[in-house]
């Protein structure tokens, strides 16, 4: 009996084991959104601030406008670095919990109308820590030209569309095989 039982535990530790591997969060990442056929993966980016999705080079009224690459911390931090020249080095990415605007600010940021920890992924997809539930209320309003502006909520605000924010590129035409 007690060989059986050791079985079981060992198996059970191994599935835990398992779990936890899949579940791991990535360490470096980029994010996309996607819903429906309306936005098929596109890239998160920073503009003057804040979040978007879409096609970067389409944002001509930004004065800084770069793609991004993060990195998690184990606080669920996760800290965005440029792509590109501009003149701040590593940002935080924060959601705002008075206007559910998604955006970037300086670590250390100590504001309490803004979240900037708490962030995890399931699988692939990113998720919020609120106490103790994962939520995954993002959303995106048209900005024009294929861009998106990122934001957070669950208001009835049709001009917002719900979205997923995934750390997975989409696939395209010229990376699929046959």
């Amino acid at each position: 009996m007690f060989a059986s039982l050791k079985g079981v535990m060992i198996a059970s530790l191994f599935a835990t084991a398992s779990l936890a591997a899949v579940q791991a969060e990535p360490s470096n990442f980029k994010l996309y959104a996607y819903t429906g056929r309306t936005i098929g993966g596109s890239p998160i980016f920073y503009a003057d601030g804040l979040a978007y999705a879409g096609a970067n080079s389409s944002l001509a009224n930004a004065n800084e406008v770069t793609g991004v690459n993060f990195t998690a911390s184990s606080d669920g931090t996760w800290t965005a670095t440029p792509e590109s020249n501009v003149t701040w080095s590593s940002k935080v990415l924060y959601i705002s919990n008075t206007t559910g605007e998604v955006g970037f600010t300086n670590k250390g940021n100590s504001s309490s109308n803004i979240i900037t920890s708490g962030f995890r992924f399931y699988d692939h997809n990113a998720l919020l820590k609120a106490g103790s539930k994962m939520e995954a209320s993002w959303r995106v309003k048209d900005a024009g030209n294929t861009v998106w502006g990122l934001a957070w909520g669950t208001d009835d605000d049709d001009s917002f569309v719900p979205i997923m924010l995934r750390n997975v590129a989409p696939v395209t035409n010229a990376s699929k095989t046959e």
